[in-house]
């Protein structure tokens, strides 16, 4: 078993600006990754693992938009600021819609191209 990732769902590419608030402070950083279960953001200042997070991720059409709760599962202090982050687990979808987001990750994972298909900015 050494070295073998122990994934639920395995990740994509997906870099997009994602807004998200902890506690009575919002943000917006850059993802690099995405699954179903959750998505890595960098952040030069990581919170620690178990906070609470609230994020807003945008979908490929303007009105498209996804309201997610989760919390810090993983942090990464790297000593180059820009390789800084948290990894972020998703513990519920706050929208109408739960199948709204699986049909995001869907085409996520549908395409070769996902880091094109999925860079978007955020406004």
């Amino acid at each position: 078993m050494g070295g073998q990732e122990k994934r639920k769902h395995p990740r994509r590419p997906m870099y997009r600006v994602v807004r998200y608030r902890i506690g009575d402070s919002e943000y917006a950083d850059l993802t690099t990754n995405i699954s179903a279960g959750g998505v890595f953001i960098k952040n030069f200042s990581p919170p620690p693992v178990g906070t609470p997070v609230e994020l807003t991720i945008k979908g490929d059409a303007v009105t498209e938009s996804f309201k997610l709760i989760g919390e810090v599962a993983r942090v990464v202090m790297d000593p180059d600021p820009h390789k800084r982050g948290i990894g972020v687990k998703f513990t519920a979808l706050v929208a109408d819609s739960p199948p709204m987001i699986e049909n995001f990750i869907q085409r996520v994972f549908s395409t070769d191209k996902s880091h094109e298909a999925v860079f978007g900015t955020d406004g």
